[in-house]
């Protein structure tokens, strides 16, 4: 392939994805906001849920691991993984553990309540 620089990760029901990515031009950050954007298409088109209220990876869990002292998130991912060999042919393994989105509150229905509120019922 052109780009053999590629993030793997599986989705909440186990599905495995590939994402070919630029280690030069891409930051630690940007990429994290990357998978983040892809699980929530993923998450709108499955159940309408794409609000992001909870998104969890753990770092010492990825392959290979990333140092949860990572300060700066604006590391291009070539800093961060240039010591590899074979590197930038490599395939990395990020362990997204949570990601929990709910339906934007602009898209609830709102409900009105049209019986009287007090009095008789009358039927016309």
């Amino acid at each position: 392939e052109f780009n053999s620089f590629h993030i793997i990760w599986k989705s909440i029901d186990n599905t495995t994805h590939k994402e070919p990515t630029n280690p030069y031009s891409i930051t630690f950050k940007q990429g994290i906001q990357h998978l983040q954007h892809k699980i929530q298409i993923i998450s709108h088109f499955r159940n309408g849920m794409d609000e992001l209220i909870l998104f969890e990876c753990e770092f010492d869990k990825c392959k290979p691991a990333i140092s949860s002292k990572v300060n700066d998130l604006d590391v291009l991912l070539h800093d961060i993984y240039k010591h590899l060999p074979h590197y930038p042919i490599i395939q990395l393994h990020w362990e997204i553990t949570d990601a929990i989105f709910m339906v934007p509150y602009k898209r609830t229905i709102g409900i009105e309540r049209s019986a009287p509120k007090s009095g008789k019922f009358q039927d016309k």
